[in-house]
């Protein structure tokens, strides 16, 4: 059954890297996709006919089905009781925060308060010394 989940995660990339597109534009990016968001589209669009063939296949159909049960039970465990114990990664708090705070390739801390305050949707300042990233050759 791996991949079910595969093709679940590659929907899910393309998924992100649009939305990241169209919100985050102008942020710097170690990688710049050739095919932009057409081919994100496209890679998501392939990734969806072949979960969909996944279930087609009625040999697959019985550990598809199991995945799926463990997958849902999964999202409800985070819901109720995961989600209360996360902690922000850098790029995390980055993208949570629509590029305010947190810089990706710059080391910083926060609070455990101020990640709680971000996950709700808060918008606590901090005071975060500024510093630049590292440029990264780009090409």
């Amino acid at each position: 059954m791996a991949v079910f989940a595969a093709v679940i995660s590659y929907i899910l990339q393309m998924t992100s890297f649009v939305l990241l597109r169209q919100k985050l534009p102008n942020i710097d990016r170690p990688y710049r996709s050739k095919f932009g968001i057409p081919g994100a589209v496209v890679a998501g669009g392939l990734a969806a006919t072949a979960l969909i063939a996944i279930f087609l296949n009625s040999a697959y159909r019985p550990g598809v089905y199991g995945v799926a049960v463990y997958y849902v039970l999964g999202v409800l465990y985070f819901a109720i009781a995961g989600r209360n114990r996360l902690v922000l990664s850098p790029e995390e708090e980055f993208a949570l925060t629509s590029g305010e705070r947190g810089v990706p390739m710059v080391s910083y801390e926060t609070s455990k308060e101020q990640q709680e305050a971000i996950l709700r949707g808060g918008s606590e300042s901090t005071s975060v010394p500024p510093s630049t990233p590292p440029s990264a050759p780009m090409g």
